[in-house]
């Protein structure tokens, strides 16, 4: 017999984990639809009923989208796949055959769910050859008179058999033991009587699983209510049901009665969730490793979801963007907050049970870390460091505005107009309550990477003790105006490990028109043995036809530089939008040295990509501390007491997995912890 459900647990449980450990994956489990059209007109199909319009609606992708979305996923990591309804799968017989290759080579667990009145000779030859693993028939009586009433197809019951003697004598000429076979029976009033007569075709055609599950169309539409079981059905099928089981169990042939009507009904999953930590909260694990797919190309994560209206159309949209973001995205999103979607009313109990097996797998296991409180632990993949350049052991990287005052006055500072306003915010503790609060965070997480933004990080008056302090535990960076001449500069060297650090300078021509002093300054600093020094200028408009012979001069000494598009107004103008083309080529151009690591976050910050519906790692290993040192998820998110993850001082909590992205827009270089494809 085929893998039963319970033992897929422990790879499911491995991909939830994985997410909620920082690394998405793709999914494990897909269930893919693939044409709208069926040869049988079975009376009780949902094609009439609840989801008649949206079959009419559908546009199909063709074979070949098909072939490239499923060979990606396999690509990505995908390792099972089942061919399921809507319509009849064989109708795609190019498709399949086409598949054939792909699944010996990559040995892919397949499943087909067939009528089964379309396997010929030769389908049955390529399913043994190839290694598919399962087929499953829908089966729905004991006898060809109910078979075939119910399929509304003369002869259906016939052509099922003999699909199954094709199978049977191939596997036995090439000494195959799959596909394994199984039965897929819908209980009607028609045919709970004869299940006994379908085990005995499950024995003598070597099927190794009967299921029995109940039709989905309540309330019923006029054309099925002849097979609607009413009371009396119902009570005799509860008599014969563990008649049926012993003999399943005296042929050793599998069986899952999906409908006994002897429990009470299951509750869909709940309204609320329960409390605990992040992973305890989500109502269905789903999200992070089965993606169903629709004949129109429509994503969601079961196939309840089937139907809805989704952006990640994949007609239009690679499979990794409409997986890894788009709808699954937010449904993650949504789910990870509390919130159900719409069609989890109509939960099954058999997917409940797949998320109740999987919290026994992460209790056991404790499988997925929980929130990031005071003295937990981050674990940050090498390769998200890597990406990240977050250069510390632990790979968690803060982002401190660690006060808001500066001794420049640049007219394209975001901060321009509001500078008296924002030192009034400035309430850090005292020098020896900062002190205390990064060697907690060093206990806690280990060696972080603490970079200062905000405003001028020298003009703080204890800022060389401050420094000296946190780089006993941290590396750290910073950027400065360079307004401190060399003999700051050699004080600051004296007091604090410059191994452990690295400095971005800004050059500011509004302010500091001296650019040869500038660059004699920026030298000085270069030698001081830091780790990493660079320049960066802003593409203030009317700078622009300098910026060339700034940053020649710079990269002919050394120094690493960069340009950084304005976010902001000039003359009634919106930047980085306003650049013109000859600009933005300009940008990018002087930007080409950087592009290897900084790409990302050029196109983010010139606009021409959108963060929003993306993973981010925001709030997961990178965070902002504003100056009143509360804790956000970055520097874009409005800074609300409800987006608060907590404080400097008292602790913080962290997201469990990349979550999406809020915002249009990310202009200060944080796109980088963006979830790109796998991640």
């Amino acid at each position: 017999m085929s893998d039963t459900e319970k033992e897929l647990d422990e790879p499911k449980a491995e991909i939830v984990a994985s997410w909620f450990a920082g690394k998405p994956r793709a999914p494990y489990y897909m269930e893919v639809s693939p044409i709208t059209a069926c040869n049988v007109n079975c009376r009780f199909c949902r094609k009439k009923a609840e989801s008649a319009d949206y079959y009419r609606r559908a546009k199909d992708l063709s074979d070949d989208r098909w072939y490239e979305i499923l060979e990606k996923a396999v690509e990505m990591g995908t390792r099972r796949i089942f061919f399921r309804g809507g319509g009849e799968p064989l109708l795609k017989r190019r498709l399949l055959t086409r598949m054939f290759p792909l699944i010996a080579e990559k040995e892919v667990v397949c499943t087909l769910l067939t009528n089964g009145t379309l396997i010929d000779e030769a389908l049955a030859e390529g399913f043994v050859r190839s290694g598919w693993n399962e087929i499953i028939f829908s089966l729905h009586g004991g006898d060809a008179e109910t078979h075939d009433y119910i399929t509304d197809l003369p002869g259906s019951f016939a052509r099922v058999t003999q699909a199954l003697e094709r199978l049977n004598r191939f596997k036995s000429a090439l000494q195959r033991k799959t596909p394994y076979l199984s039965f897929h029976v819908v209980l009607t009033r028609r045919s709970f009587r004869q299940i006994d007569r379908i085990i005995e075709l499950a024995k003598a055609h070597g099927v190794g699983n009967v299921g029995v599950f109940p039709m989905h169309n309540a309330p019923y539409p006029e054309f099925v209510q002849d097979l609607e079981m009413r009371e009396e059905d119902k009570r005799q099928y509860r008599e014969l049901v563990p008649k049926y089981k012993d003999l399943l169990d005296s042929y050793g042939i599998s069986h899952d009665f999906q409908i006994t009507y002897q429990d009470p009904p299951q509750a869909a999953a709940p309204a609320q969730p329960p409390s605990g930590p992040p992973q305890a909260r989500v109502p269905c694990y789903f999200p992070w490793f089965y993606a169903t797919i629709t004949p129109n190309g429509f994503i969601s994560p079961c196939c309840y979801g089937e139907g809805a209206q989704t952006k990640g159309d994949l007609h239009r949209v690679s499979f990794e963007e409409a997986w890894f973001h788009q709808d699954m995205g937010e449904v993650r999103e949504s789910l990870l907050s509390g919130r159900l979607m719409p069609y989890c009313a109509k939960c099954p109990n058999w997917y409940q049970s797949d998320n109740r097996r999987l919290r026994e797998v992460f209790a056991k296991q404790a499988a997925v870390p929980g929130p990031v409180l005071r003295n937990s632990r981050i674990t940050v993949p090498e390769e998200v460091k890597r990406k990240t350049l977050a250069d510390c052991a632990s790979g968690v990287v803060f982002d401190w505005n660690f006060h808001v005052a500066c001794n420049y006055r640049c007219p394209y500072c975001i901060f321009h107009e509001d500078w008296k306003k924002l030192a009034g915010l400035n309430r850090l503790p005292a020098l020896d309550g900062l002190q205390k609060a990064w060697g907690r965070i060093h206990e806690d997480l280990g060696e972080c990477y603490v970079t200062f933004n905000g405003g001028e990080p020298t003009v703080y008056p204890q800022f060389a003790e401050l420094m000296s302090a946190l780089g006993r535990w941290h590396r750290w960076n910073f950027n400065t105006n360079l307004s401190w001449d060399i003999p700051p500069w050699e004080s600051f060297a004296k007091q604090v490990d410059m191994a452990r650090g690295s400095v971005q300078l800004s050059y500011h021509p509004t302010e500091d028109p001296d650019f040869a002093g500038f660059l004699r300054r920026a030298l000085f600093v270069q030698g001081l043995g830091l780790r990493n020094c660079s320049v960066c200028i802003v593409a203030y408009p009317p700078h622009l036809k300098d910026l060339p012979r700034y940053c020649r001069e710079l990269k002919s000494e050394g120094l690493i530089t960069r340009v950084q598009p304005m976010v902001g107004s000039y003359e009634g103008r919106r930047y980085p939008a306003a650049y013109t083309a000859e600009e933005r080529r300009l940008i990018d151009e002087l930007n080409q040295e950087t592009r290897s690591a900084l790409s990302a976050d050029l196109d983010y910050a010139m606009g021409d990509q959108s963060p929003r519906g993306r993973p981010c790692r925001s709030g997961q290993s990178y965070f902002h501390i504003n100056q009143l040192g509360d804790v956000y998820r970055c520097t874009q998110v409005p800074q609300k007491p409800e987006l608060r993850l907590g404080s400097l001082v008292e602790g913080f909590a962290a997201s469990a997995c990349p979550r999406p992205c809020p915002m249009d827009f990310c202009p200060c270089g944080e796109s980088r912890w963006l979830v790109e494809g796998c991640g």
